[in-house]
């Protein structure tokens, strides 16, 4: 056999043999080693259509995916608060801006942000001065009726007073009950009507109500006065309403009755 022809041989081996590693590989990847299938896709939702402040943001992921949102329009003499499925997110803060991280869970996520300037004064409230307002009331079938009304006065740094107004009936008369609470109380309703945003109502566009009860929330926030109601609410908004609520009810107990 001449040196040509074994040149040939030789090459065609090579290839034979090279062609069925290749075939192996690609068929144990098939069987048995092939990438993970990739998550389903979930949207985001971006509160008040403010997707448009996150650079590069985009409307779906995948679970498992890692989600990164810059936030960049940063002015001056301004406090941020960002927010993940309605609870406040810490952030890291790069070149980019504030950026909010998480992976993406296996549901839809919205997500938020707030600010407030902190350059503008807010006055100290001032004795007597309402902080916190819940009132709830229910209607029967009959026309009978009852309400439940919970104030939250400043008196001090230290103290706050807590009256309770509850009418059984609409010919009953409405029975009267303070209470001298820690400040503490107020510091709560505060981070709680924070975190669920009740400041911000006035924003959201679509809104419901409920029959057959109101619950409603005066609050003073940031130096001024908000008023929210079951009547034109969120969806989920009497929950939201009624958490403050239950935090006021946490005090309604005899070793703070008042003199």
């Amino acid at each position: 056999m001449d040196e040509r022809i074994r040149r040939i041989l030789a090459l065609t081996l090579v290839l034979i043999l090279g062609g069925t590693a290749m075939f192996g590989f690609f068929g144990c990847k098939k069987k048995g080693g092939e990438d993970p299938p990739k998550g389903k896709k979930y949207k985001i939702i971006y509160e008040n259509d403010c997707k448009s402040s996150f650079d590069g943001a985009k409307d779906e992921y995948r679970a498992g995916e890692r989600v990164e949102l810059a936030f960049g329009m940063i002015a001056t003499d301004t406090d941020y608060s960002f927010y993940v499925d309605g609870a406040e997110h810490t952030v890291d803060y790069d070149d980019r801006g504030y950026v909010i991280k998480f992976t993406m869970p296996e549901n839809d996520v919205t997500v938020g942000w707030s600010s407030r300037n902190s350059m503008v004064y807010v006055p100290d409230p001032e004795p007597g001065d309402v902080l916190v307002d819940y009132y709830t009331a229910t209607v029967g079938t009959d026309g009978w009726d009852s309400s439940r009304e919970l104030v939250l006065y400043y008196l001090n740094d230290d103290e706050a007073k807590l009256t309770v107004f509850v009418k059984p009936s609409p010919g009953a008369e409405t029975e009267e009950t303070s209470y001298v609470v820690p400040y503490s109380a107020a510091s709560r309703c505060d981070k709680q009507i924070e975190r669920e945003r009740l400041d911000r109502w006035d924003y959201i566009e679509d809104k419901t109500a409920i029959d057959g009860a109101v619950s409603t929330l005066r609050f003073r926030y940031m130096g001024q006065y908000y008023r929210v109601s079951t009547d034109d609410m969120p969806e989920g908004g009497e929950k939201s309403i009624s958490s403050v609520g239950a935090i006021l009810e946490e005090y309604v107990k005899d070793e703070y009755l008042a003199d």
